[in-house]
Formats: C-alpha cells, structure tokens, sequence
C-alpha cells in the first residue's frame, strides 16, 4: 500500500476531526504533515505505526507527529469500529506551541519524533470527543484541555525508527513491497519475488528496505507475523500449533523462540496474561 501523503483541508480553523463509526477500518497507510491524536473507542486489529505492527485493542490513543507513516488494519469479525481523529497544525494558536512560554510543560510531547501510546483515562475520552463536537473558540478551548491531560499522562513509545526522507520513485518501490507484504503476510513471501517487483538485486533490495525501515526485511516480516499471533492469541477457537501455522510460520519451535524474542515471552504466557486481564 502506498504512503499516501495526505493533504488535510480545514474547515474553520487548524484542527480537523473525524468521528467514523464503521464496519471496518480500511487498511489506509499515509502520513501528513500535521500532528494527529487518534482514539480508537471500539475495535481491534493491527496498529501499524512507522517501523512498528502491534495490536491495539479499542479504547486506545495514539499522537502521531508529522510525518509518521500509520494506517489500522481491524478483525472484521466484530462489526462495530469506532474512533475519533484529532489532527491538528503546529501553529493552529497562531505561532508553533513549543515557542509559547506558557504551553512550556507540552514540549515534551511536541519534541517527539515517534508516536506514543498514552494511557486511556475516561478524561481523555471526554475530551477528544468534545473537540469533535465544539466549534469555533469552544473547538480551541476544548483542545487545550485535551493538551494539558495529554502533558500529565503517562506514555510509551509507539514506535521506534523514524522514516528517512526518501524520493518519489524510492518511496514508489517502498509503497509496492509494504502492499504486497500487507496482502501476502501468512504466505511464504520470497525476498527474490520483492526484489524483482522493485528492479533491484536482492542485496540491493536489502540494503534499501533496511534503510527506509531501520529493520531487515526479514526482522520486519516477523514483526508482522508475530503481531498477528498476538491477535490471534485473543482467540481461545485456536492451539498454539493453529495460530503458528495461521501466522505464517511452519515450525512450532521458531515460532515460539521467535515471539519470547520479540514479546519476552512465550506465547502461553501471553494469552494467560491477556485471559488475567480480560
């Protein structure tokens, strides 16, 4: 799928907000040059955030600096998604926030170049649903309460490795691997086959998917799979043998030293832990 650079109209003033309750959320991977906040209200899937695929489980928010690839990919076995999406200029109070003195305890959060994965507080919720719902001065007013919230909140990284700056015909082959592997993950995807679609070598290829990723293309494809696993882990219809297999491993064992590499622990455990907290 290609990173669509989205240009975002406004319509009154620097904020702009989206409140889709749908069937599913189309697997849409793009980046702008705005902030955004999204708050996913109902729903689970894959959240696919620069260099990093984990699943969310809805509610969860999620503020994603300029320029961060994202896009979510939602289990359509549940029929009801809902979000609500806050996007925002750096300077929709007139000047950019980190130079107003008083906004001083939000440069934290404006300094990040990753996205970060807040803490979900009934406050928050609140909050970004009255943005959507207010106009005019109230639409300002109601999004600075949702910053200050945001300013003493606990949160995490969302993901780690910034996307480089690339040109037009990199970013084309980019966009034609990330939708073949989006489309092929539980396949046995060949290196060779992706080299080809990109006119590269495979060394080549590797070379440049590891330096527009900060991930080998192998490392990425896992981190995809492993994901997966961790959604499917929710589900108690499947073994651990099934979900391997549905996650696109053919080996039990790489499969599991695999996930307690990534997760730090074995998949049993996950799904006890997720069991304990669910």
């Amino acid at each position: 799928m290609k990173a669509v650079k989205e240009n975002i109209v406004y319509e009154q003033s620097g904020i702009r907000t989206l409140h889709p309750v749908v069937s599913t959320f189309d697997f849409n991977w793009h980046y702008h040059q705005e902030y955004e906040i999204s708050l996913i209200l109902e729903g689970t899937g894959l959240r696919y955030t620069g260099d990093t695929v984990e699943v969310f489980n809805g509610p969860e928010l999620i503020f994603i600096p300029p320029e961060i690839p994202h896009s979510w990919q939602t289990d359509d076995r549940e029929k009801r998604k809902e979000a609500v999406v806050i996007q925002f200029k750096h300077d929709f109070l007139g000047k950019p926030i980190i130079e107003i003195p008083d906004a001083a305890k939000l440069g934290k959060i404006f300094k990040q170049t990753t996205s970060l994965k807040f803490n979900i507080t009934d406050k928050l919720i609140e909050n970004c649903l009255s943005i959507h719902d207010s106009v005019g001065i109230e639409r300002i007013i109601n999004m600075l309460k949702l910053l200050k919230e945001l300013a003493s909140t606990k949160y995490v990284q969302a993901n780690q490795y910034v996307q480089p700056s690339i040109n037009q015909e990199s970013e084309q082959s980019f966009n034609r691997v990330l939708s073949y592997i989006h489309k092929n993950w539980e396949s046995q995807i060949q290196l060779n086959d992706l080299a080809k679609e990109c006119a590269m070598s495979p060394s080549t290829f590797q070379r440049f998917f590891k330096r527009v990723t900060g991930r080998s293309f192998i490392d990425y494809l896992n981190v995809i799979k492993i994901s997966k696993a961790c959604e499917l882990l929710q589900d108690d219809r499947y073994n651990i043998l099934e979900i391997s297999y549905k996650a696109g491993f053919r080996n039990l064992s790489f499969f599991n030293r695999k996930f307690k590499e990534l997760k730090g622990m074995t998949p049993k455990n996950f799904r006890a832990q997720y069991q304990i907290k669910h």
